[in-house]
């Protein structure tokens, strides 16, 4: 759902609910898995995961500026993770897929301003929080949060 504030304002908020089966990767791997370097085990066991996402976006277009900020919460059930085990095959840590109710909470922004003519600046930025339920702890691979600050000069 979008709403206008005013000319110049919009906010949204939407709510979705997903789920997914294991693939067959998660299920049966058991070998090197060179595109993130571990040594992988699948988990025959796996059961469907499930989802329920909510998100809230405020976005401006005012003149020379620019700009949109989100936040989002999003609880899994059964969410499949890889999990290391401290083993090393191959030369390669070892993980096994795991599964555990989880959830991630994340703010984005970017703000974009023209201070003069075929000139923008931006800053944007993001930071992702996640946690496995059961251990309290956040879950393996998340990506730290980062930000970006460019000039961008139109031709």
């Amino acid at each position: 759902m979008r709403i206008g504030l005013n000319a110049s304002a919009s906010t949204g908020f939407s709510l979705g609910k997903g789920w997914r089966n294991p693939s067959e990767f998660e299920l049966f791997a058991n070998g090197p898995h060179d595109g993130v370097a571990l040594y992988e085990r699948g988990n025959p066991q796996l059961r469907e995961e499930t989802s329920l996402n909510v998100e809230r976006t405020l976005r401006f277009d005012h003149g020379r500026a620019r700009g949109a900020v989100a936040v989002f919460r999003n609880n899994f059930k059964n969410y499949v993770y890889p999990r290391l085990t401290g083993e090393v095959s191959g030369g390669l840590p070892v993980s096994v897929f795991a599964q555990g109710d989880a959830h991630f909470c994340g703010l984005e922004g970017q703000l974009d301003f023209d201070p003069v003519e075929r000139l923008t600046l931006m800053v944007a930025g993001e930071t992702l929080r996640t946690r496995n339920e059961a251990t309290g702890t956040r879950l393996p691979f998340t990506p730290p949060g980062r930000q970006n600050t460019m000039p961008n000069a139109s031709h």
